[in-house]
C-alpha cells in the first residue's frame, strides 16, 4: 500500500493528469474510486475538496483538482526520501 492515496472518478481529465505526472516520475501510488468511500466523499466536501482528483500524502496537506505544483511537491519530496 502506497503512502499516497488519489480518490479519483470516472471520466475525469484531471485525475488522468495527475496519474501521468506521478507514473513519469516513477512515484507510487493507490487509486480509490470515490463513490466507492461514500463517507471519506462526505468528509472531503465538508473540508471545501469539492473536485477529484482529491490526493491524500504525508508530504502536503490534502489537496483536490490538478495542483500542478503540490503534484510537484510531492514528486521532489518522494525523490528526497
Amino acid at each position: 500500500m502506497s503512502a499516497i492515496v488519489i480518490y479519483s472518478k470516472k471520466p475525469c481529465v484531471q485525475c488522468t493528469a495527475v496519474f501521468r505526472s506521478f507514473d513519469k516520475a516513477g512515484v507510487e501510488y493507490e487509486v480509490r474510486n470515490l463513490p466507492d468511500f461514500p463517507d471519506e466523499v462526505e468528509a472531503f466536501k465538508a473540508a471545501g475538496l469539492m473536485q477529484a482528483p482529491i490526493v491524500e500524502s504525508p508530504y502536503v496537506e490534502t489537496f483536490s483538482g490538478n495542483n500542478i505544483n503540490l503534484v510537484k511537491e510531492i514528486i521532489a519530496a518522494v525523490k528526497a526520501a
